[in-house]
């Protein structure tokens, strides 16, 4: 079941960032996008962000410690980014360099979405502590 949630996450994120993503690339140029090459756009997203989030529930098996995790979870994203960059045309395969400025792009989107998620398990945790020691003060 925590594996449909994370895919189900997963796909949500992927179409988010997707939209903000192509609406940021059509407003630095006076451009428009067709209708059918939005709908790949859409689909390549949700596809690749259902396969991330599926991916995700390695952070549910507790015997790998977190620095593996996270980084065997970035690298998958990579490859997926990659992989999806090269049939949604996110980059130009015969020019390295823009493939390097997509991967950055996807590690600073990949460090503001762990940061919001590690402020959330924070605040949940401080909540469950809070909650602990009233019970333990009455």
């Amino acid at each position: 079941m925590r594996m449909i949630q994370n895919g189900l996450l997963g796909m949500l994120i992927g179409l988010s960032i997707s939209y903000f993503m192509v609406a940021l690339s059509i407003s630095q140029v006076d451009e428009a996008i067709a209708g059918h090459e939005l709908f790949n756009q859409m689909m390549v997203s949700g596809t690749m962000g259902t396969v991330i989030g599926f991916a995700a529930t390695i952070f549910q098996v507790e015997k790998i410690p977190l620095f593996y995790q996270f980084t065997s979870h970035f690298l998958f994203v990579i490859l997926c980014v990659s992989i999806s960059g090269y049939f949604a045309g996110w980059y130009n395969p015969s020019e390295l360099k823009s493939w390097f400025v997509l991967i950055g792009k996807v590690g600073a989107i990949y460090l503001v979405t762990w940061f919001f998620i590690y402020m959330s398990t924070k605040r949940k945790i401080n909540e469950l502590n809070e909650l602990i020691q009233n019970r333990k003060q009455h």
